[in-house]
């Protein structure tokens, strides 16, 4: 009945926070070095699909239309 429940203060919280703003810290150090130096590129490709919505008796259906050629 005399225990506390564990608050902020707690040794644990403390060590958990520090460990967050260490692992920050350094990301944005190795980011801004590599920024510096030229040395950070970024690159994406973005890949988007089609669809073709077709309404057929008064509702809406989204539906794929397969193009042939020839």
């Amino acid at each position: 009945m005399g225990r506390r429940a564990p608050g902020r203060n707690s040794k644990g919280y403390l060590l958990k926070v520090y460990c967050l703003l260490f692992i920050l810290a350094v990301g944005s150090i190795g980011v801004g070095y590599g920024a510096f130096s030229d040395g950070l590129q970024l690159a994406a490709t973005v890949y988007t699909g089609n669809i073709a919505p077709v309404f057929l008796d008064g509702s809406p259906s989204l539906t794929k239309h397969l193009v042939t050629s020839g």
